[in-house]
């Protein structure tokens, strides 16, 4: 979403193959465009192309209406990575 604000992004960690990262680097360069906006761009394609929310099954709904960090298994992820 060009012009976002950074106040509604979030940094996440994640690991890539090797050659799925050098094709991720060569289009940003060719659409002379950070990564992370081409990597948003195509979950956004993904998420899209997929399930609308309406029909995935109930038990995502729940996760669907909490932000991540509310949820207990992340939680408890978020407060061990704060005491390390």
């Amino acid at each position: 979403m060009p012009g976002m604000s950074i106040d509604k992004k979030r940094k996440i960690g994640t690991i890539l193959e090797v050659s799925l990262l050098k094709k991720l680097k060569f289009q940003a360069v060719e659409e002379n465009r950070p990564m992370a906006d081409v990597i948003s761009d195509a979950v956004e394609q993904y998420l899209a192309s997929s399930q609308t929310e309406e029909e995935r099954p109930p038990r995502h709904q729940k996760l669907l209406k909490n932000p991540l960090l509310k949820h207990p298994l992340l939680k408890n992820q978020a407060t061990r990575a704060s005491v390390q």
